[in-house]
């Protein structure tokens, strides 16, 4: 445990390929979200984490698909292609397995074009930025490709991208339906962060 917080602290917490998850909703299940890489953590369980404030998990939590942590967020499957540092052969190797039809999710959304382009190498679907692809190989998969999380991205300043990628992702998941909460739609943290946790800063 880091600063008293971390993922092993949430009850019914599953792994499978790596990719980590917390009990929550079934429809959340159904989806897993894609990194690059996290720079502090091999952990699995820390990909994508929503901890730090400021990291990319936490700017795609709060800033862009405006969900609660522990109630939405933390129950969609989450990992990365790489660990150590980005490589082409290592993501590829990891995107063809996660793209596998017995996995136990039916949509993955792709962060960033390094990630997209590593999907597209294995399963030869090519997806544009703020789009989803039709299913895959015969599979009940389907690939969204979103803009990188990292706050060096800016693509997400442009407030209709994130009003797109919510309408995108509320029409193939209800469990990606932003919240009410006016903080959260606006992008405002939690009160209770540590600032310790190792999620991704500026890789995913």
């Amino acid at each position: 445990m880091i600063g008293g917080v971390g993922p092993w602290s949430d009850s019914g917490s599953e792994n499978h390929l790596d990719a980590c998850r917390v009990a929550g909703p079934d429809a959340c299940r159904s989806v897993v979200i894609v990194g690059e890489d996290n720079p502090l953590s091999a952990d699995p369980r820390y990909a994508l984490y929503h901890e730090p404030a400021g990291c990319a998990g936490h700017r795609l939590q709060s800033s862009i698909l405006g969900l609660l942590p522990r109630r939405s967020y933390l129950p969609i499957w989450r990992t990365n292609l790489c660990v150590g540092g980005w490589r082409p052969d290592m993501a590829a190797d990891r995107a063809k397995m996660l793209s596998r039809p017995d996995s136990p999710w039916t949509l993955v959304i792709m962060l960033g074009v390094r990630v997209a382009d590593a999907f597209s190498e294995v399963t030869h679907v090519s997806v544009a930025p703020l789009t989803a692809s039709g299913a895959f190989g015969g599979s009940s998969i389907r690939f969204v490709n979103l803009p990188h999380p990292s706050g060096r991205n800016l693509a997400w300043n442009d407030r209709r991208k994130i009003s797109a990628a919510r309408t995108l992702l509320s029409r193939l998941c209800p469990g990606f339906r932003g919240e009410s909460s006016t903080a959260l739609v606006l992008g405002a943290p939690e009160r209770r962060r540590s600032a310790r946790s190792p999620g991704d800063r500026d890789n995913a």
